[in-house]
């Protein structure tokens, strides 16, 4: 007598198959419906040696200061090695994906902008998102138990409670830990509503011959597990279809070393005619701003692109809907915003640089690509700027306060 496999096993083993290879998971990490998404590939380039040399000096300098900003500055150098002691150090990195779908969240806006009050407010939980991680080497089974605790202790603060519980975590195959914040006695600088930082829990996994990592939300990362062990590969809107198949600066979205895409929601294009009604009906629209306007209302999206050598060559592309529209926003970037940039940049610097010289816009088609090349000065000159401009505004708060002004 003859024995039957049965059809769920057959399933189950051809899912194991599809989630063991790596690629299979990266394809699958693409939240579907993704607004904002974009990729980063490992790079060994002699600025990104230059600027994290530049980053973990600044570190090291400030890290004395107790101003909060340059908290993350303080630990870059930690961060960095608690990284490579559980294998994902910049050697081991092959490429990152991410994707972000801010539909709901938009939808939220629009409501408000149209004057319906539903009493739904905006929250991060609004939000869908995961990050994936591809390794040339497989990381250890307990990797991520092991960092995940580590880096929330690394950015907590001692004399606080821990702002997140670590728990392990397993879902279809794909084993890792799961991430409960608890921002309630955190304060933060931003004018939001509290509820806005209720978030719910993270998730972050191996899958893909431990080769993979997901991040993101616990509900997001379990939906891209199973697309992975089905095999699936995650399918984008038309509209963002639409914005990666242009080329900007000349290369594929997938061609860059660096390139993130943004598609421009509806409510954004309709706010940003709402705002234009408004300054024209009480005499506010600044002169000249009326291809800026223009431009947004009929804004596809953008993308942001990169590619590394000496420099980190920079492009900005604006997807527009007609070559007259992209040929008017490029003379405006060109004659006004790039103009202003430059003095900036010549005032701060006290001369002309690689960057200010580099500064351009080009109309292409219906696109408009403003370019720029950042050297390792330029980030160090940033640097040195932020820390003084940060000295500066300490210094005035506290004539403030001492002066008895109440701000």
């Amino acid at each position: 007598m003859k024995k039957s496999i049965p059809f769920a096993c057959v399933l189950f083993t051809a899912a194991a198959l599809h989630a063991a290879k790596p690629q299979v998971a990266l394809d699958a990490a693409f939240v579907p419906g993704a607004d904002y998404f974009g990729h980063g590939l490992q790079c060994d380039a002699p600025v990104v040696k230059k600027m994290n040399e530049i980053a973990l000096k600044f570190a090291e300098e400030m890290g004395a200061s107790k101003d909060p900003q340059f908290g993350l500055y303080k630990h870059t150098h930690a961060f960095q090695e608690l990284m490579k002691a559980h294998g994902l150090s910049e050697e081991n990195g092959v490429k990152s994906v991410f994707s972000v779908d801010f539909s709901k969240l938009f939808a939220i806006l629009d409501d408000a902008i149209n004057g319906k009050r539903n009493g739904a407010k905006p929250s991060f939980n609004d939000i869908r998102f995961v990050i994936a991680y591809l390794c040339k080497e497989p990381l250890a089974d307990d990797a991520l138990q092991k960092l995940v605790p580590a880096a929330i202790t690394l950015f907590s603060d001692e004399d606080a409670p821990p702002i997140a519980s670590v728990e392990n975590f397993t879902h279809g195959g794909a084993k890792g830990v799961r991430v409960t914040l608890d921002l309630e006695d955190v304060e933060f600088s931003f004018p939001f509503e509290a509820d806005m930082f209720k978030i719910r829990p993270l998730a972050a996994v191996l899958l893909g011959e431990n080769k993979v990592v997901y991040v993101g939300f616990e509900d997001d990362v379990t939906a891209a597990v199973d697309r992975a062990n089905v095999g699936q590969k995650s399918e984008m809107t038309p509209e963002a279809k639409a914005l990666v198949a242009e080329k900007t600066a000349g290369r594929a979205f997938d061609d860059h070393v660096f390139a993130l895409a943004f598609v421009m929601p509806e409510t954004l294009r309709r706010g940003a005619a709402k705002l234009e009604e408004i300054a024209m009906a009480k005499g506010r629209l600044p002169p000249g701003m009326s291809p800026v306007f223009d431009a947004l209302k009929n804004l596809r999206g953008f993308r942001v692109v990169g590619n590394l050598g000496e420099t980190v060559e920079c492009a900005v592309g604006f997807s527009l809907d007609t070559p007259a529209r992209a040929e008017n926003f490029r003379d405006f970037m060109e004659i006004n915003a790039l103009s202003l940039a430059k003095i900036g940049l010549y005032q701060v610097r006290g001369k002309n640089t690689p960057l200010s010289e580099s500064l351009k816009a080009v109309a292409e088609e219906t696109s408009v690509t403003v370019h720029a090349a950042v050297t390792a000065d330029d980030y160090q000159a940033f640097l040195d700027f932020s820390k003084k401009f940060a000295g500066e505004e300490t210094t005035r708060e506290n004539n403030e306060v001492r002066d008895g002004w109440d701000w």
